[in-house]
């Protein structure tokens, strides 16, 4: 579903570059690069931050301890590649629609909220009923795809002088 949405917007972007709709260029173009990022950063910060999944902790019935985030992680434990959760990330990454189309076609903006809102927490629950993924994992990753989104938008979009 992600996939299809970052494709409609190139798509968007190429036919808007022909009959030359500026605006709806822009929007595709925006929210293009910044669903992108937006996944791109999650996954990124998936290699490097170390976490494990709920399933891989002897808690939940996995073979690791439990090591706090802050804390020193023993050399002999595997490389855990955990958190942020991309699942979640990507949904919550259609804010770039959102933000996209915010100046130029507000009632799609909202509809487009609502909807990186809903898809966001239903791939995080769904994660979250494998053992995938607790719910910090899902929240952590609506706010950085909020504020990757709201950045980019602040830097390109914010405001427009018409």
């Amino acid at each position: 579903m992600i996939w299809i949405a970052g494709l409609t917007c190139l798509i968007g972007w190429g036919l808007n570059a022909r009959r030359g709709d500026r605006d709806l260029r822009r929007a595709f173009g925006f929210s293009f690069c910044a669903l992108a990022l937006a996944i791109l950063v999650a996954g990124g910060l998936k290699q490097i931050t170390n976490v494990d999944c709920p399933w891989d902790l002897q808690g939940f019935g996995g073979p690791r301890p439990y090591v706090h985030l802050f804390a020193d992680r023993p050399n002999d434990l595997p490389r855990a590649q955990c958190y942020p959760a991309a699942h979640s990330a990507s949904g919550f990454a259609l804010f770039a629609l959102y933000f996209g189309f915010l100046n130029t076609h507000r009632k799609f903006a909202r509809l487009a909220l609502a909807l990186a809102l809903v898809t966001g927490t239903l791939f995080g629950l769904a994660q979250q009923a494998r053992g995938a993924h607790f719910l910090s994992h899902d929240l952590s990753s609506a706010l950085l795809a909020w504020f990757v989104c709201l950045g980019l938008y602040w830097r390109v979009q914010w405001p427009i002088k018409s």
